[in-house]
């Protein structure tokens, strides 16, 4: 029995952590020191990485993750322009039944998704310049973040017959109104079909500056994604919310 006060630790691995500690670079600003304070989850999968490299092809989960932020630098760096590093990025922990993953870069907003979709489909807004007219919103990218979402085509069926109001007295989480258009641009950009063929997202996170919330989906008449409004009580079967992972 070790005694109070003492290590359990071998001495190896002590000696092991103060070299680690030793080879850390002394250059780093705060802000960085802070990234990576803040953003552990991923600091303890860099490490794993770089230190037990084989210990990844035990754990599935981790390979899951690191497939899908490859996925993700892919997409940002392909349309738009975006080099980013997901190193210190916090992924939710993972639950039964949401298996895609969605990424938000920093500082990214709904007019610049707008400018990117437009360059592969047509885009139809209810309303213009999104960024003036939805302001509220649950989550904002003030750093890239991660949630993690159901991986269907079509808004959670279980969600159907739910409004907004529904949603938030249930205390759910929903996508927001920019989420769900990242969701429809890389997942189009991707394997090369749109979201909501049959149903609209009601993007809960998200409201217009009257209140009304945010819908999202493909019109196959007219060949075209739609953003829209609905008013926070109305409901019917096919406006139907995404739920969130956070």
């Amino acid at each position: 029995m070790r005694k109070h006060g003492t290590s359990s630790m071998p001495g190896s691995y002590m000696k092991f952590v103060a070299a680690v500690v030793e080879q850390l670079p002394r250059d780093l600003d705060a802000a960085s020191c802070q990234k990576w304070v803040d953003g552990q989850a991923g600091l303890k999968r860099v490490l794993r990485k770089a230190l037990m490299p084989d210990s990844l092809v035990m754990n599935p989960v981790n390979n899951l993750i690191d497939a899908k932020l490859e996925l993700w630098r892919k997409y940002y760096h392909d349309h738009h322009g975006i080099v980013l590093d997901l190193g210190s990025v916090r992924i939710p922990a993972k639950q039964d039944g949401f298996d895609h993953l969605i990424v938000v870069a920093q500082r990214l907003t709904l007019n610049r998704m707008v400018e990117v979709g437009r360059k592969n489909y047509k885009l139809w807004l209810y309303r213009e310049d999104l960024d003036r007219v939805v302001t509220d919103n649950d989550r904002m990218p003030t750093e890239t973040y991660a949630i993690w979402v159901r991986d269907r085509q079509e808004a959670d069926e279980e969600m159907a017959n739910l409004s907004a109001e529904d949603v938030w007295a249930k205390k759910l989480t929903g996508e927001t109104l920019l989420e769900r258009l990242i969701h429809g641009d890389e997942e189009f950009t991707r394997i090369g079909h749109h979201l909501d063929h049959d149903n609209v997202t009601l993007c809960t996170g998200s409201r217009h500056l009257v209140g009304d919330v945010p819908g999202v989906g493909w019109s196959r008449g007219h060949r075209k994604v739609g953003v829209g409004w609905a008013r926070p009580g109305h409901r019917y079967a096919g406006l139907r919310c995404r739920l969130a992972v956070l």
